[in-house]
């Protein structure tokens, strides 16, 4: 689905009052494929129906933070994600950390929870310099990784958790395990902060297949 904006389409109308009606067919066609071709909706551009939720569900939140290096969170950060994800998971959404989350001082760190793994779209972490949770440079961010644990005992369904993997500065491969993330590796706020955490509808493979043809 491609979403227009309003300013998007009064500008079309706009130029269509001045334009030849050939023509303006002509340029029609040219605008629509461009916009099919390139995309209809800017990473960090919430659609019109999301757009209308966000107020109510008291967004950019206080981001509060703690400890030495100070860093956000993490029930804080794992809290809002989810609201705003169950919230929006039917509209056409795409929303920055920033949209999400304000701070009072932008040198802090962001814990990069299981949660979060889960919620923002793999590229949007590519590359992000990964720290421990005393402030250490570990590496670069690499890939994530799903994987199932059974329901035990006493639960009937499995379930997904996620881990991620990172590059270390001799391009070495290291894997950050598969216990509880919480704030055990953290991530630069200003690095991260204009990167898409929640987009929906989420690419499925074969719609992903389909417009690569």
């Amino acid at each position: 689905m491609i979403v227009f904006g309003r300013d998007f389409i009064k500008k079309g109308m706009d130029a269509q009052q001045r334009i030849p009606s050939g023509s303006r067919r002509l340029l029609l066609g040219c605008t629509i494929l461009s916009a099919a071709l390139f995309g209809g909706m800017e990473a960090g551009a919430a659609g019109p129906d999301c757009e209308s939720i966000l107020p109510g569900l008291k967004v950019p939140a206080k981001l509060k933070t703690r400890g030495k290096p100070k860093r956000a969170r993490w029930e804080n950060v794992d809290k809002v994600v989810t609201r705003v994800r169950e919230a929006v998971e039917d509209q056409e959404c795409s929303l920055t950390l920033e949209q999400l989350f304000r701070v009072r001082r932008q040198e802090i760190f962001f814990p990069l929870t299981n949660n979060l793994l889960r919620t923002i779209p793999e590229e949007s972490l590519q590359g992000v310099s990964v720290y421990s949770s005393d402030g250490e440079l570990l590496g670069k961010f690499s890939n994530t990784v799903p994987y199932h644990r059974s329901g035990g005992l006493y639960a009937v369904r499995g379930y997904t958790l996620h881990y991620f993997q990172y590059q270390d500065e001799e391009g070495g491969l290291h894997s950050s395990g598969t216990d509880l993330l919480l704030d055990n590796f953290l991530l630069k706020w200003t690095e991260i902060k204009d990167r898409v955490v929640i987009s929906t509808p989420r690419q499925t493979e074969g719609n992903l297949q389909l417009r690569q043809h």
